[in-house]
């Protein structure tokens, strides 16, 4: 009897533990499988051949490079750093034909990409060496590393499928230990891969948007295939903050630009230079969505091919007659070439490369700025110009030695030479921030004639402080180039 009772309460222990496992949300994958079993692994397997992919094994194994994918390339320059900076992504080659090339990714996105001896091109490569070399690379990673455990997956599904499987075991090891944080501990590792398959798609679109030789159109069709592949609607309620909450809004916007390229493109116009001012404004913020190859709006482009995308600086030689319209479209979403910034981003920064003032400023508050915010600060400032006029307020922002002054000394010293050196010299002794002095110093240093020069030299030997004396004398330096 008293065994019946002591077997009867480790029973009653067992299902109370039970019990308070599954209350403290306990993992439904606790329960399946240990990571990397077999079964997992066929389960798993069998999902990804679910997706509606190609036949994966029946084609070669390609690390490809890309230049877009390395949007800071330009300021690297020709130094090992390129080779080091320019990503790479793993994928399957499907075509290559008359100078373009068609790759599947491991996120699951296919693009086309144009062949260039140095930055755009792909290399065959043996999935079984791969899986030797690659994750010896991969060691250092974080476990949370998720990309490298997508790769992972996908090319243990194709050497499982050529019949590697001890090359498929240790890549879906590796990774299913990236699928392993606290965050997915209420979901199972198939709603794990399908939510970091989801991401990973997500930014690579994203990517996408880099390269001026993939279309808008050819993007929106990757962003609704990863969207049908994945039901990624329900997916994004499923993972709410995980990243993957863009994805439907950026197809939304897609599908709205790919309509206006079309109509845009039907439309029949006099040649730019032709157009009436206020319509020549409009069209070239319309060509904002194809601004690429500058991050810095006092960055000037370096190639013809560069300048040509950039509808950003035909408005800047326009001036302040753009801004009324510019400010219209601080709160446009739509795209550009830019990687991450939308139109609303550059009409932004072209006010800002016309006027040397910025808009997105806000002080004592680490907050980003709603678009609505910008465009209310906007509508003041320029309410404030108008009264004032474009020379008061390059003066008085000039003179404060704050914020601004550094680019409105530069504009004041191209635009208004005679009243330049005055305002810097009074901002100068307010100015304390680095780079602000460094600047306006420069803008006195681009000013012509033997006054500037006596003034930067009485800096060099005479100001108490001793950065200023340095900055001084490398301005003296920069009036001989």
């Amino acid at each position: 009897m008293k065994a019946l009772r002591k077997v009867g309460f480790d029973l009653c222990r067992l299902v109370a533990l039970a019990l308070l496992v599954l209350s403290c949300g306990a993992s439904p994958s606790f329960a399946q499988n240990s990571p990397g079993s077999a079964a997992e692994r066929t389960a798993l397997f069998r999902w990804f051949d679910s997706l509606g992919l190609p036949d994966l094994t029946k084609y070669p194994l390609v690390e490809v490079t890309n230049r877009a994918w390395a949007p800071y390339y330009d300021m690297l320059g020709r130094d090992d750093s390129v080779e080091r900076n320019l990503r790479r992504k793993y994928g399957f080659l499907l075509e290559d034909r008359e100078g373009r090339f068609t790759v599947l990714c491991a996120s699951l996105i296919t693009v086309t990409l144009v062949k260039s001896r140095d930055f755009t091109n792909y290399k065959l490569i043996d999935p079984a060496t791969l899986a030797t070399t690659w994750l010896a690379q991969q060691k250092g990673y974080p476990k949370g590393w998720m990309a490298a455990g997508l790769d992972a997956f996908v090319l243990a599904r194709v050497c499982a499928a050529k019949g590697d499987s001890r090359s498929a075991k240790t890549l879906f090891r590796f990774a299913m230990e990236r699928a392993s944080l606290d965050y997915f501990n209420k979901c199972t590792r198939q709603e794990r891969l399908r939510a970091e398959f989801a991401r990973y798609g997500y930014a690579h679109s994203a990517s996408m948007l880099y390269d001026v030789s993939v279309s808008r159109s050819e993007i929106k069709a990757q962003v609704d295939s990863l969207i049908q592949r994945l039901s990624l609607e329900s997916l994004v309620k499923q993972f709410p903050n995980f990243g993957i909450d863009g994805v439907l809004p950026m197809q939304k916007t897609l599908d709205l630009m790919v309509e206006e390229d079309r109509a845009h493109d039907r439309k029949t116009s006099p040649p730019l230079e032709r157009l009436p001012l206020k319509e020549r404004i409009a069209e070239l913020i319309f060509r904002l969505r194809d601004n690429a190859g500058r991050d810095d709006i006092f960055m000037r482009y370096k190639t013809t091919k560069q300048a040509k995308y950039h509808a950003s600086e035909a408005l800047e030689q326009i001036g302040y007659p753009a801004i009324p319209q510019l400010m219209e479209a601080l709160d446009n979403p739509r795209f550009t070439r830019e990687g991450g910034r939308k139109i609303g981003d550059e009409a932004e920064n072209t006010v800002w490369g016309i006027s040397g003032h910025r808009l997105n400023m806000q002080q004592g508050n680490d907050r980003p700025m709603t678009r609505s915010e910008v465009k209310r600060q906007a509508l003041e400032w320029w309410a404030k110009m108008k009264v004032k006029g474009e020379r008061k307020m390059l003066t008085e922002a000039t003179e404060s030695g704050e914020g601004d002054a550094q680019y409105t000394a530069d504009i004041l010293a191209r635009k208004y030479p005679a009243l330049a050196l005055q305002s810097i010299a009074k901002g100068l002794q307010k100015a304390t921030g680095k780079y602000v002095v460094r600047d306006m110093l420069h803008a006195a240093a681009s000013l012509k004639g033997d006054e500037s020069l006596h003034f930067l030299q009485s800096l060099a030997q005479n100001d108490k402080r001793p950065a200023v004396r340095e900055d001084a004398k490398e301005a003296i330096k920069y009036r001989r180039f």
